[in-house]
């Protein structure tokens, strides 16, 4: 047996690695630790389809209470019913590059398989100390060799990786996290719940469909509402005119009539009815932006085609006004074609009547601002792109719209150009905007988030991210801080953190407890986003690349300090490109799927290539080598000489001989390493 440890939890599992524990396995797998942020992935390598296509662990449960397994997530509980340790849903990479997704099922032990959060209920006790933990899968013979890759993490990380994705805020203050794409797959039908309270995350019932670029939205009876949404990765995207609906009572997903028309995109308010009105948009075909607007039942479904826009619009800006009318702004023609038109022009929707008028001329013609409505009734435009699909340039520039007015507002602008970001307003009037993506969707190393005062025309930095993101969600929660998950740099994240602290409370610099989180910069309050250490139990600075720390209850934490600080807030709204009073809708994304799948594919099918890493099996060891470390070298132990295989830098060929029975060897740089399988890789 050997221990598992993740990140600096006080939690272990034992996994028994030896034997017939390997489902029967002829050869065992070779087995390799990478430490991935807090948590730690385990690749296992078939290179030939074992008896049966099985691998289980023996895993001592005794100092939990109970474990749930809910879409092939397995969390560790605490008494409280807290998760405090999870296996993600495990996938499989075969010989051509395909993704699989593997079954879990638990033996031996009682197993709560309720898809309602696991707070404040009661779950199912476990009844053993050990369980018997089995992930399984059926290939032909062609497919190897295969990767099979369970990952262990602490639950202040998500289930899974996300970016463009939802998060809806649910009437008990937690949160809906829902489909999105990841680094493994260009889209996901699986979905989580993060309670603030605990500042961890556990899965809940997927959506009947893989997608990403989807519309969410809460009903005023508590329920949420999920239409539209993106598949593949070829062009044209498989767009989807599927409606399901999210009961919290339940945790069950319940599918709706389909929308009238399918397209990519497009931005989705809800009316002062409760009723929801989905505008625009492009289709996936060739790009062109649309002009369609539907509007549905206050309970999500039907929906019907109403009064169309004066223009077609992709990648515009849409809110609802406090008077109850719906502004739109922005925009371009073709999501595809960076020499289209970008719309410099606005529009109004009136509910009543159902019919649309010109709006102010907007001072500057942007693809994908943030639109943020402000109290005073007026909309903020941050950022965006000035060429349509992100090319060539992105902006920093802030304009003040005043729906009744001719024209909009020049405001200055934004410490930095910001494009596929979120803008959030805070209670204090201010509107906080966080992360960014480069033009032609290059990585981006902007880290800081700032704050734009209406009141003084002025935008101020407020704090540091723990690593650059965009195309994440930005969520009011309900005690006024913002919670920031997933998103997209050069990966995909599972990381999520907590806004801490309104932007220029005064406080004075010798006295740390003047400020909520203790950060006193030049007489002001500073905002931070606090941490490692997940909310209780505190968790691994892994994450964020600084030492771990504790957090502060309830903080979902990353890099850094903890702290305790809180903001208040009423609204908030992201880079999706429509903002309204519940929650935000899909961005238009033709590019950065392709760019993000094609990097993320070529660097599975890299992996699957490569020579694996070879790491101890002893407990204390963790990963020594990346997967471009040093070459292996033969060395002598006991008489006997083992050679393992050398990997040379360019084409990665890998030279394979067979080795005797020697359990380790050392690299070029003196790491042990272990064979497992009878021969060296």
């Amino acid at each position: 047996m050997r221990t598992l440890e993740v990140g600096t939890l006080p939690y272990t599992v034992w996994i028994d690695l030896d034997g017939p524990q390997l489902a029967g396995t002829v050869e065992e797998p070779v087995v390799v630790r990478e430490a991935r942020g807090a948590g730690i992935e385990e690749w296992f390598l078939f290179e030939r389809q074992p008896p049966v296509e099985a691998l289980s662990f023996t895993v001592d449960v005794s100092q939990f209470h109970a474990l749930r397994l809910v879409s092939r997530v397995l969390e560790f509980l605490d008494e409280e019913g807290t998760p405090r340790l999870r296996m993600a849903a495990p996938w499989l990479l075969d010989r051509h590059g395909a993704v699989h997704q593997l079954s879990v099922e638990v033996r031996g032990c009682a197993v709560d398989r309720d898809p309602r959060g696991p707070w404040d209920r009661d779950v199912l006790p476990l009844d053993a100390d050990q369980c018997e933990v089995e992930i399984g899968w059926s290939l032909a013979p062609t497919a190897y060799p295969v990767w099979v890759d369970p990952f262990w993490s602490p639950t202040n990380l998500m289930t899974t990786p996300r970016a463009i994705h939802t998060a809806t805020r649910l009437p008990d203050g937690r949160v809906l996290v829902a489909g999105g794409t990841t680094d493994v797959l260009p889209e996901v039908e699986t979905c989580e719940l993060y309670d603030p309270g605990s500042g961890t995350f556990a899965a809940t019932s997927p959506l009947s469909e893989a997608k990403r670029a989807h519309s969410a939205v809460a009903l005023d009876d508590g329920r949420v509402v999920v239409m539209g949404g993106e598949a593949g990765v070829a062009v044209p995207f498989a767009s989807s005119a599927r409606v399901e609906r999210y009961d919290p009572l339940t945790g069950l997903w319940t599918r709706l009539e389909d929308l009238p028309t399918t397209r990519s995109g497009g931005c989705l308010v809800r009316l002062q009815s409760g009723e929801l009105l989905r505008v625009g948009g492009w289709h996936p075909a060739d790009g062109a932006a649309l002009d369609v607007v539907e509007r549905c039942a206050a309970t999500g479904a039907p929906c019907a085609v109403v009064e169309p826009m004066l223009l077609p619009r992709s990648g515009h800006a849409g809110v609802t006004l406090p008077d109850g009318r719906v502004f739109v702004a922005g925009g371009g023609e073709n999501v595809f074609d960076p020499s289209a038109a970008l719309w410099s022009s606005s529009e109004i929707f009136d509910p009543s009547s159902e019919q649309w008028s010109a709006g102010p001329e907007l001072q500057l013609a942007r693809f994908d601002a943030a639109a943020v409505v402000l109290s005073d009734g007026r909309l903020l435009l941050a950022g965006g792109s000035t060429f349509l699909g992100g090319a060539q340039s992105t902006s920093a520039a802030l304009e003040l719209v005043d729906p009744d007015a001719a024209l909009g507002q020049d405001v200055g602008a934004m410490t930095v150009a910001r494009w596929r970001h979120s803008s959030s307003l805070l209670p204090n009037g201010t509107v906080l905007s966080a992360g960014a993506l480069g033009p032609n969707f290059s990585p981006s190393t902007i880290v800081t988030t700032e704050a734009f005062d209406p009141s003084s025309l002025s935008s101020k930095l407020t704090g540091t991210l723990p690593a650059p993101t965009a195309l994440h969600q930005a969520t009011l929660l309900e005690d006024g801080r913002v919670l920031l998950t997933g998103g997209f740099n050069t990966t995909v994240s599972d990381v999520a953190s907590v806004f801490g602290d309104p932007l220029g409370s005064a406080c004075v610099a010798r006295d740390p407890s003047s400020c909520p989180n203790g950060v006193c910069v030049a007489g002001i309050c500073e905002a931070t986003f606090p941490g490692p250490g997940g909310g209780g139990a505190g968790g691994s600075g892994a994450a964020g690349g600084a030492p771990g720390g504790t957090g502060g209850e309830g903080q979902v934490t990353t890099g850094g300090e903890g702290g305790s600080a809180r903001i208040e807030s009423a609204d908030a709204s992201s880079f999706y490109g429509c903002a309204a009073s519940a929650a935000p809708a899909p961005v238009d994304l033709p590019f950065v799927l392709l760019v993000a799948s094609t990097l993320v594919l070529k660097r599975l099918r890299a992996r699957a290539s490569e020579a694996p890493v070879h790491t101890s099996n002893e407990p204390s060891l963790r990963l020594r080598r990346s997967w471009n470390a040093a070459p292996w070298k033969p060395v002598q132990r006991s008489g006997t000489r083992e050679e393992a295989c050398a990997t040379p830098s360019g084409d990665r060929e890998v030279r394979r001989r067979r080795a005797r029975p020697v359990a380790r060897a050392r690299d070029a740089r003196g790491v042990w390493g272990r064979r497992l399988g009878g021969r060296w890789r």
